[in-house]
């Protein structure tokens, strides 16, 4: 599916548009998922300045800070299903030199989590619990090494914010990035926010 957007076009690689929520409105309305969200967020960016993507899920975000601010991305996706793409949308719009990408949760402390299902129409919805043994790597984001300091970083993490704040207290002291968080109750924006 190709995007346009202020003479620039990209590709994304939806192969479950039929079924998964966020592909089918990148198909239908050929423009980037949560586009009101990414355009508040262009006027903070210039080129160049880094963005960390937690919560990554198939690059719409990642895609688009590539591409329309011009930005450097370190994209996180746990997921191994929408890690595949993510990799693959980075690939299809040529961004390798300025997109980084791990399959990695971002959290508290390195161990290991479990992902669950919250929706079957949305590939992005995931859980995730700790839980030794788990099949999901988790890592704190204080403990990456990245290619300098954040201008903003994004968080879409389903109940697992506190986790990766917790995690990345450092270098969000440190670098002050801009902080996008998307929480899915109220008792989470509460803690988020305080």
């Amino acid at each position: 599916v190709r995007v346009s957007r202020h003479e620039t076009e990209v590709a994304f690689h939806l192969p479950q548009r039929e079924v998964d929520h966020i592909q089918r409105l990148i198909a239908t309305h050929r423009a980037f998922y949560e586009e009101d969200v990414l355009r508040h967020a262009e006027q903070y960016l210039a080129p160049g300045d880094l963005v960390i993507d937690a919560g990554a899920h198939i690059g719409n975000h990642t895609v688009f800070f590539a591409t329309q601010c011009r930005a450097r991305v370190v994209a996180f996706e746990p997921s191994e299903q929408s890690f595949a793409l993510l990799e693959r949308n980075v690939a299809l719009n040529g961004l390798q030199d300025r997109v980084i990408t791990h399959q990695l949760a971002l959290g508290e402390t390195a161990g290991a989590a479990t992902s669950r299902p919250l929706r079957p129409d949305n590939t992005g919805a995931n859980r995730l619990e700790s839980r030794a043994g788990g099949d999901v790597q988790v890592v704190a984001l204080d403990e990456i090494t990245l290619p300098g300091p954040p201008r903003l970083i994004k968080i879409d993490v389903e109940g697992f914010e506190m986790a990766l704040l917790r995690g990345a207290r450092q270098l969000v002291e440190a670098a002050a990035p801009l902080l996008y968080i998307e929480c899915q109750t109220l008792t989470e924006y509460d803690a988020v926010s305080a």
